[in-house]
């Protein structure tokens, strides 16, 4: 398996996800729905041919079984997933861009022209991290020339570049819930100073 690695996916309601193996591409492959919660009829989750999994608006379990046939040496092999559902309870905003600054640093922005990466991370009601499940996310700026925003791969990242001095807050929230939201204050500043500096002929300046 590589997705998910450890054989247990935890996805919020109503979202999406696509199980991945290392054998996609290259063998048949097949997915069973062993078991799952229902409600009215309807399973907690419904099960694609090429293993997308779409999730109800209610909590449940299920469990898939994926088959690779390898039919030119007659083997088969086998592997279960375990996948939860459970309501989406808060979103945190987190940085994963490798930007470091010395101990004696005394740079506390983001430099002019710097690209920050963020990432949006669902949690459950005791705070585990949710799967990448598609889930529609919208941001929104206070201001808008001091940074400029893109989303990344996927809803749950985004690139943030420093374009003018000063102080931004960055909204971000589940578009059907806006309650479930997270803020960040992005700062930024000259990383050279000064950089604007008047001097004497024959003087000498050290950045």
């Amino acid at each position: 398996l590589i997705h998910p690695s450890d054989g247990h996916l935890l996805l919020p309601q109503n979202g999406n996800t696509r199980i991945e193996t290392n054998r996609d591409g290259t063998t048949h492959i097949t997915y069973t729905l062993l078991q799952s919660c229902s409600q009215v009829g309807q399973s907690v989750i419904s099960l694609g041919p090429n293993g997308e999994i779409h999730t109800a608006g209610f909590n449940g379990h299920a469990v898939v079984m994926i088959t690779a046939d390898e039919l030119d040496v007659g083997l088969n092999q086998s592997v279960t997933v375990h996948v939860e559902v459970r309501p989406i309870a808060s979103l945190s905003l987190s940085p994963i861009s490798p930007a470091t600054a010395t101990p004696h640093s005394k740079q506390h922005a983001f430099p002019l022209g710097y690209s920050a990466y963020f990432s949006a991370n669902l949690h459950d009601s005791v705070g585990r991290q949710f799967d990448n499940a598609g889930i529609d996310l919208s941001y929104r700026l206070n201001r808008f020339d001091i940074v400029h925003i893109t989303r990344g791969i996927g809803d749950e990242s985004y690139i943030v570049k420093a374009a003018k001095q000063g102080n931004v807050i960055l909204k971000v929230w589940v578009s059907d819930q806006s309650s479930i939201s997270d803020y960040i204050r992005v700062r930024v500043g000259y990383a050279i100073i000064p950089s604007l500096a008047t001097v004497h002929l024959g003087a000498r300046i050290c950045f």
